[in-house]
């Protein structure tokens, strides 16, 4: 979160969403919404930049709104909202969801007193976003010897309407963030809750000797399902700070109260298809040839290689899209199937498969479901229809409507599940609590519809079955191109690219590649590394993935609180990634939900040993002490210990390391996981044996 409190932010569009009720009953709408970040009635700053963010929008229109920042009246800061804001849109609507704005003006001793007003404006109207009193404190970064907290979410009494609960607040143990936060939830064992979150606005409470560590905030989407026999729960929080000195909130108790979940046909179960395809492996030199060869025999009149239709969630430089890129262009190399990918977000992805003859269709339809319009499962099953589509490939947990039109017209489906989240914590993210249900309801129908549901890890393949024990699953971990990390290192001198980008041979440096986000925990990272750095002058961090989102800003101005900038080094998303695996010697993961990620791989490839949490598939490719080192996710004492471990290594044994990867690295060839889709949609083209598969009928 920003400097908003996660409470803060529930009240604020609970209160937005009466408001645009009374406000249509009376006929009348404001012609911009927003809100100012920040409560309360001071802005308490450092000199220097200071950075305020909030999110604005025209409630009718597509014209833009432009935020003003008046210091004492004058013009200090201008821009136009274009940062992501899912959790405002997960309640407002669509619309919301490049809402956000960051800016940053000049405070000075002298502006203690002052006002600052923030204003939208567009052509027609304005609105007040706030006014706060500027309060410029001494710009001191000691730690008070204090230990403090709030458990903010949920509040006492609040009614869920879900299986989930956000849990959210702050705690500070000695001044600092805490190395641990659990929830203590009835009577089951304690979970442990994202650690170390950006809250800026605490460094107002420094005057009350709490301190000023803006990483004191923690939260969590907590499930609740099969926890509680009563329909009221009692959670609480505890911390445990670097010395064992332990914090615990005040007990807070939340009702249940069930929804009933609409009537429609694809939320009851379907028929399943008959056997199509056995799951269990087979030798791959003959899968081949007997699915082609069952192809030409059942397919008369059409062309001998099937229609793939492929829903993905977007194209553009994630580990999920780059996933199918890779899979997608083996395939295609193939030449025994013909491949239309539909995409809800354009993106850098659909030129390169364009390029090599990969139709790409790009709708909004596939979205609608997470911006809560109507269901698209009417188009897409048109869609299907209309272009002859013989199998759907589906790519990730939430293109779930892409299952459901599938099976409603009796394509069979293959389902590739990244995502390691409890399913009603998933739903949650995509729709909030009023609607998570259904959502939940429907992921699980279509987990159990699917003709094959594949996992990259065999961790997340046990996490789903023990959810949906019906389910049809199999793992089969992808790979890269092993060739292409050979070709990049023989053509790129390591020592110079390592001089070109201002390293030195002593440097040690650690690389963190993945978009900056909550779950990838690089505000932690950053904390961490400053903690081990005073004792390692010669360490270096670079973070490849940064996007200006709430998060990557946090993350940006964390790195300037803690005076790590000379030795941290934040990168935007880029293409090229290969040149920081070749100048790093060491990958670092603080994720704390990771199945597979694609950057431990590549960096094994490259001969670089990982730091990593030790999280579902993560310990499936990374063994301690042989290709790198694993800790305890969301420890901040554990995450601190493996930076140490990985610095006190010496060079030899970063070379014996380094060997392993490598060779570790040659299971990761990108042909074998291309070769086992191969198999499976061809069968699945070739249709069942003895029976044809029809859609369920119903209302």
């Amino acid at each position: 979160m920003s400097a908003l409190g996660h409470g803060a932010l529930q009240l604020l569009v609970d209160a937005g969403a009466r408001l645009r009720h009374l406000a249509r009953q009376s006929g009348v709408m404001a012609p911009i919404e927003g809100h100012w970040d920040l409560d309360g009635d001071e802005l308490v700053a450092r000199p220097g930049v200071c950075r305020i963010s909030g999110w604005a929008a025209q409630v009718h229109g597509n014209g833009d709104v432009e935020v003003q920042i008046r210091l004492d009246g004058r013009l200090v800061a201008s821009g136009v909202p274009e940062l992501e804001r899912p959790d405002v849109m997960q309640t407002l609507g669509s619309r919301y969801y490049r809402s956000g704005w960051s800016l940053d003006f000049e405070i000075t001793a002298v502006d203690s007193g002052k006002e600052v007003h923030v204003v939208a404006v567009c052509p027609k109207a304005s609105r007040s976003l706030g006014r706060r009193t500027v309060r410029v404190i001494e710009n001191d970064r000691t730690f008070t010897r204090k230990t403090a907290g709030l458990l903010e979410q949920p509040a006492s009494g609040r009614v869920l309407t879900s299986e989930v609960v956000h849990v959210a607040g702050w705690v500070v143990i000695d001044g600092r963030a805490a190395d641990s936060v659990e929830a203590l939830v009835e009577n089951q064992p304690p979970m442990r809750l994202r650690r170390c979150e950006p809250r800026p606005d605490l460094i107002g409470l420094q005057d009350s000797g709490i301190g000023i560590d803006v990483g004191a905030g923690f939260s969590e989407l907590v499930p609740l399902r099969g926890k509680y026999s009563s329909n009221t729960i009692t959670i609480s929080v505890r911390a445990h700070g670097a010395d064992g000195k332990v914090w615990q909130s005040t007990p807070r108790v939340v009702r249940i109260a069930h929804p009933s979940i609409p009537g429609r046909r694809w939320l009851r179960p379907m028929q399943r298809r008959t056997a199509t395809t056995q799951l269990p492996d087979r030798p791959a030199s003959t899968a081949r040839s007997i699915a082609c060869r069952d192809m030409q025999a059942v397919r008369t009149g059409k062309s001998s290689r099937p229609r793939i239709a492929v829903f993905t969630h977007s194209l553009d430089l994630g580990g999920a899209e780059l996933y199918l890129q890779e899979l997608l262009s083996r395939l295609n190399a193939s030449n025994t199937a013909d491949f239309l990918v539909i995409s809800p977000r354009d993106g850098a992805l659909r030129p390169e498969l364009e390029a090599v003859g990969i139709e790409v269709h790009v709708t909004s339809a596939i979205s609608q479901i997470s911006a809560g319009q109507d269901d698209p499962v009417a188009t897409l099953r048109e869609l299907l229809t209309t272009r002859q589509c013989d199998v759907a490939l589906v790519n990730t947990l939430g293109e779930f409507v892409g299952v459901e039109a599938a099976v409603s017209c009796g394509v069979p489906v293959v389902w590739v599940v990244h995502e390691s989240f409890d399913i009603d914590v998933y739903a949650y993210t995509l729709r909030g609590d009023r609607a998570a249900a259904e959502v939940a309801e429907r992921i699980r129908t279509a987990l159990s519809c699917a003709d094959a549901t594949v996992f990259v890890a065999e961790a997340t393949r046990a996490l789903f079955q023990r959810m949906v024990p019906d389910m049809r699953s199999l793992c089969i971990r992808y790979g890269i191109s092993l060739d292409e990390v050979s070709r990049y290192e023989a053509l790129h001198d390591r020592a110079g690219l390592r001089r070109e980008l201002g390293f030195s041979e002593d440097d040690r440096i650690f690389l963190c590649m993945g978009i900056v986000q909550e779950r990838k925990c690089q505000f932690a990272l950053v904390h961490a590394f400053a903690d081990v750095l005073r004792d390692n002058p010669n360490a270096k961090l670079v973070m490849v993935g940064y996007k200006p989102n709430q998060y990557g800003l946090a993350v940006k101005q964390c790195i300037e609180d803690l005076e790590v900038g000379h030795a941290v080094k934040l990168v935007d998303v880029a293409s090229d990634t290969f040149r920081w695996f070749r100048v790093a010697d060491i990958l670092v993961s603080a994720s704390d939900i990771e199945s597979l990620p694609r950057s431990i791989l590549e960096a094994m490839a490259f001969g670089l040993p990982v730091l990593a949490a030790g999280v579902f598939g993560v310990p499936e490719v990374v063994t301690d002490g042989v290709t790198g080192w694993l800790f305890e996710a969301r420890d901040g004492a554990e995450l601190r210990s493996g930076l140490e471990r990985a610095l006190s290594c010496t060079d030899s044994e970063l070379k014996v390391l380094a060997k392993n990867c490598r060779e570790s690295a040659r299971d990761f060839d990108g042909q074998g996981y291309a070769t086992e889709f191969d198999r499976l949609l061809h069968e699945l083209a070739a249709g069942p044996q003895n029976s044809d598969p029809q859609p369920t009928s119903g209302s």
